[in-house]
């Protein structure tokens, strides 16, 4: 509720419109989707109040279960879910679960839990304490249904490659092969 929307263009927004009027729609089936299968809306879910005219859609926050199309699916628009969980454990295991997994992010004080649950989550970036801290050029890829970035840096180059080890001995009395007198 205090993110300030606004010109993309003005330093001091945080959030501008949508893209397109496909993706606002998108996020809002996706919204509309959840509240129909017993998420419970937090704050915003549809334009601001403020904003008549444009693609602007309110920062939302929805508590829902981990199955509901708002925790499944890439929503690309200002939209959280909350999904309750008892510990560690089962937060990975939803967390895990995920069809896609582009990134996450761990908020904690306990640096050791911070790494731990880093390090086990399946995803293509995780930020620990912050979000948005990112470089398209920065190998990303992604797991499962995700996937962006990992084409925009030096990393594409590798998938372009097969490695091969070539040894040439030049001397005109060669070693025995490993040591084992094999010639």
């Amino acid at each position: 509720e205090q993110l300030k929307l606004g010109d993309p263009q003005d330093p001091a927004t945080e959030v501008g419109p949508i893209q397109n009027a496909q993706q606002y729609q998108h996020i809002q089936n996706l919204v509309q989707q959840g509240l129909q299968a017993g998420a419970q809306l937090i704050t915003g879910g549809d334009r601001p109040a403020a904003f008549s005219r444009g693609l602007f859609f309110a920062p939302t926050v929805l508590t829902t279960d981990p199955d509901m199309a708002p925790a499944r699916e890439e929503i690309f628009g200002p939209v959280l879910s909350a999904i309750p969980f008892e510990d560690e454990a089962e937060a990975l295991a939803i967390a895990n679960n995920s069809p896609f997994d582009l990134a996450g992010a761990v908020w904690t004080q306990n640096p050791a839990r911070a790494h731990r649950v880093a390090a086990r989550l399946r995803a293509g970036t995780v930020w620990i304490n912050s979000y948005r801290a990112l470089s398209v050029m920065s190998p990303f890829g992604g797991m499962k249904g995700s996937g962006y970035g990992r084409s925009s840096g030096y990393d594409v180059l590798l998938e372009y490659t097969r490695p091969k080890s070539v040894w040439v001995e030049t001397a005109d009395d060669p070693p025995q092969a490993f040591g084992y007198g094999i010639d």
